[in-house]
């Protein structure tokens, strides 16, 4: 059972293919809204090699040192196999069973190593930062201390810049964004996505605070 997100149909009528976003993670986002603000997104601890289409299963390239793969003895060359007996063949089988999952959660993840298949306990963690690709620039959420130092409610702190035009202003680690065309921004996720749609051909304004909290105005 799922909720409808769109239809496509030739004739105007509901003949026609839909989409739909299961029930069971429609409540989990729901739940994470009220009782977070945000949604609680759930991660593994792991860097995935997708370059080998053959392979049956999610290849574990790297195991990140802080998080639940790391603490379970997951290693990189692990190709992950299953998740709570759910069958992975690839990415998005691996993606669709930590959607509805919250960090906190223990997950069992049965891994093919070197042949031989091993089944470990792993505990999801929190995703901490977000990456916008197109700005090329990593964010993460303000912790409760940055927030009363800049006396916000939200944010999105920079910790990684490769934006050459931010560069040339010397922005980078450190400063928070805190809105985005007159939007305020809440979180790192939200501010990721609103970049990612950026183009080069329309003007986007940013406005942040810089890591003395003196608010920067600037135009893409």
């Amino acid at each position: 059972m799922g909720i409808n997100t769109a239809i496509s149909s030739r004739t105007g009528s509901f003949i026609g293919y839909s989409f739909a976003v299961p029930s069971n993670i429609a409540k989990k986002i729901i739940d994470d809204l009220l009782e977070f603000g945000s949604v609680q997104e759930a991660i593994l601890g792991v860097a995935i090699d997708q370059s080998d289409k053959t392979i049956e299963g999610v290849v574990i390239a790297d195991v990140f040192e802080e998080g639940g793969a790391k603490t379970s003895g997951l290693k990189s060359g692990d190709v992950i196999k299953k998740v709570n007996n759910v069958k992975i063949v690839k990415f998005s089988d691996l993606k669709g069973q930590l959607t509805a999952k919250r960090p906190g959660e223990l997950v069992e993840v049965t891994v093919d190593r070197d042949g031989k298949l091993l089944s470990k306990m792993v505990q999801l963690s929190k995703r901490e930062s977000f990456a916008s690709n197109a700005f090329g620039v990593q964010l993460k959420d303000l912790n409760a201390k940055e927030k009363r130092k800049f006396k916000v409610s939200g944010g999105a702190k920079i910790i990684q810049n490769n934006n050459k035009i931010l560069q040339y202003y010397n922005v980078g680690e450190g400063y928070v964004i805190t809105k985005i065309n007159g939007k305020e921004i809440t979180n790192a996720s939200d501010a990721a996505s609103i970049l990612d749609s950026y183009n080069p051909n329309q003007n986007m304004y940013i406005e942040m605070l810089s890591p003395e909290g003196q608010i920067e105005k600037f135009r893409f």
